[in-house]
C-alpha cells in the first residue's frame, strides 16, 4: 500500500515532474567549472529516452508481473538460493528490483566472487542469456552496473554482434531506480515504497541542521560516497517551513553546476523522509578549517586561495539570479583543497521577479547577516556580499597569525556584541590594524574587505566587480 502523505507534502510531490524538468545551467566562462563530460551525458539521456516505456514499467511493475516467481517464494519465511533468482519457468517476464540485486551481490561475495559482486547487474544479464563465462571481460574492462544501460558501440568487444544483441534485448531487466538516480548527471526524483530496498548504506552523521540532518551514504553500484541530506516526516506530517525548505534547495540544486558550489546527485522522498543526494562529503566545514589553519602555514596557504573561490561560486548565483541568503563558515565546506558554498535551504530565486528586492524575512543567521536583513529592511543581492565580507574579516585574521577570538574580543570590547551588522566599523577597524604586521602582500584583501563591508548597500561592491578585483 501507498505511503499516505502528510499535511503540506502533497503539493511536493505534485509539483515533482516540474522540478525534474528544470534545466541545469550551463557553466560558462573563466570562473565556472564542470564536472561531467557532456558527451557521456548525452548519450546516456538518449539511452534513456529509448528506453523510457520499458524503465517505466520496471520502476512501478504490476502486482501480476512480480508474481511470476516459481511457487512465489516468501523469503521472510523461506530461505533463497540465488538460483532461486533465475526461475526456469517464465523466466522471459522477471525483473530485478534495488533489493534482488543486493541480495545477489551478498550472495556472490559470500561465494568470494568479490568482483562479480560489484556489478551484480551485469551478472544478472549475462547469466540469463548464458554468457557467464564472459563477465572477465567486463571486470577487467572497467566496466560496472552505472554502464547501463548499454548501447551496442559501449558493449566489449569480446562479445560477438549476436551476443552484443541479445545483451541489450535483456537489459531491460534490471534498469532500476538506483541506476537512473545516479546516471548521467541527470539530477533524477525517485520515490521508494515501504517495500523498496534504499540503494545507498549510511556510513554516520556529518551533521545537523533546522530542518534537516546530513549523513555520509555509500553507493554499491558506483563505489562513491555521497553526502545525504533528510527531512523527516512525522505522522503528523512535517512542518511547512521544513517542507518549502526541501522544494527551495531542490529548485535551486536543479539549476546549478559550478565547481565551487556543492552538487545535487538524486532526490528522493520515502514513507519517512524526503531526501537530498549530493556530493561531495566534505572533510570539514571552514569554521572547523579555522582552527587547522591557525596551526598550520600549509593549511594557510590553502585558505588564501577561498577569496578567489568563493567569489567565483557567488558570481555564478548572483549572475544566475540566485540568492543564497545564508553565507557563514558553516554553510561553506572543505574537500581537500576545495571549497563549496553548500545549504541553500532559504535561497531565492528571483528570476521570475521583476526586481531583485525582497523584503520578506528568511532563516537568516544574524551572525553574518546584513543589517537590511537584521533589521527587516529592503534587501538584495548585495546582502549576500556582506555575509562574503565577514568571512573575510575572520580568514584575513588567520592569515595574519592571529584566531577568531582575537576578532571576537576586540569587537565585543569596542562595540556592542560581537553581530557584523552591528559592528561594521569595528570590523574595518580591525582590517585596519591587522594590515601593520604579517605578510604585506595580504594587505590587498582588506580592500577587498573594504569594498564589501558597508553598512549600506548601495555602497558594497558587486560579485563580478570583486571577482574582477581578486
Amino acid at each position: 500500500m501507498a505511503a499516505t502523505e502528510p499535511d503540506g507534502f502533497g503539493d511536493f510531490i505534485a509539483e515533482e515532474e516540474e522540478f525534474n524538468s528544470l534545466p541545469s545551467i550551463t557553466p560558462k566562462g573563466r570562473i565556472l567549472g564542470s564536472r561531467h563530460d557532456e558527451s557521456f551525458s548525452h548519450q546516456v539521456r538518449s539511452s534513456w529516452n529509448a528506453l523510457t516505456s520499458v524503465s517505466k514499467t520496471i520502476l512501478s511493475p504490476p502486482a501480476a508481473e512480480r508474481s511470476t516467481r516459481p511457487d512465489n517464494i516468501d523469503v521472510s519465511t523461506q530461505q533463497k538460493t540465488l538460483g532461486d533468482y533465475f526461475p526456469t519457468e517464465n523466466q522471459s517476464l522477471t525483473t530485478y528490483t534495488d533489493g534482488e540485486c543486493m541480495e545477489i551481490a551478498r550472495y556472490l561475495r559470500e561465494d568470494n566472487k568479490t568482483a562479480w559482486s560489484s556489478i551484480p547487474r551485469i551478472y544478472i544479464v549475462l547469466r540469463l542469456i548464458g554468457l557467464l563465462h564472459t563477465i572477465e571481460s567486463f571486470v577487467n574492462g572497467g566496466f560496472n552496473d552505472l554502464w547501463f544501460p548499454f548501447s551496442h558501440s559501449s558493449l566489449p568487444n569480446t562479445l560477438t554482434a549476436l551476443d552484443k544483441e541479445r545483451f541489450l534485448e535483456t537489459q531491460s531487466r534490471v534498469l532500476s531506480k538506483a541506476l537512473e538516480l545516479e546516471s548521467g548527471g541527470l539530477k533524477r526524483h525517485a520515490h521508494f515504497n515501504r517495500e523498496d530496498a534504499f540503494p545507498f548504506q549510511s556510513r554516520g552523521t556529518l551533521g545537523q541542521g533546522a530542518y534537516a540532518t546530513v549523513d555520509r551514504i555509500y553507493s554499491p553500484i558506483s563505489g562513491k560516497e555521497y553526502a545525504r541530506k533528510r527531512f523527516r516526516r512525522t505522522k503528523v506530517g512535517p512542518k511547512k517551513s521544513e517542507v518549502q525548505s526541501f522544494k527551495t534547495e531542490l529548485q535551486v540544486l536543479k539549476r546549478i553546476q559550478h565547481i565551487h558550489c556543492v552538487e545535487l546527485v538524486a532526490s528522493y522522498t520515502d514513507s519517512k523522509y524526503f531526501g537530498l543526494i549530493m556530493t561531495p562529503v566534505a572533510d570539514c566545514n571552514l569554521n572547523e578549517f579555522y582552527e587547522l589553519a591557525s596551526k598550520s602555514e600549509e593549511d594557510r596557504a590553502t585558505l588564501r586561495t577561498f577569496f578567489g573561490c568563493l567569489s567565483t561560486a557567488l558570481c555564478y548565483l548572483h549572475e544566475n539570479k540566485i540568492r543564497h541568503r545564508d553565507i557563514k563558515p558553516q554553510n561553506v565546506l572543505v574537500r581537500k583543497s576545495t571549497v563549496y558554498l553548500t545549504d541553500f535551504g532559504i535561497s531565492l530565486d528571483w528570476g521570475d521577479l521583476t526586481r531583485g528586492t525582497t523584503t520578506a524575512d528568511s532563516a537568516k543567521t544574524l551572525m553574518y547577516c546584513a543589517p537590511e536583513v537584521a533589521y527587516y529592511e529592503k534587501r538584495n543581492s548585495s546582502s549576500d556580499i556582506y555575509s562574503l565580507g565577514a568571512i573575510f574579516v575572520e580568514m584575513l585574521t588567520l592569515l595574519k597569525g592571529k584566531v577568531i577570538q582575537d576578532l571576537r574580543q576586540f569587537i565585543s570590547q569596542n562595540g556592542d556584541g560581537v553581530h557584523y551588522f552591528r559592528n561594521t566599523k569595528w570590523a574595518m577597524a580591525w582590517v585596519e590594524r591587522l594590515t601593520e604586521f604579517g605578510n604585506m602582500t595580504d594587505n590587498q584583501i582588506a580592500a577587498w574587505i573594504k569594498s564589501t563591508l558597508q553598512h549600506e548597500p548601495a555602497a558594497r561592491i558587486s560579485a563580478s566587480e570583486l571577482c574582477d578585483l581578486i
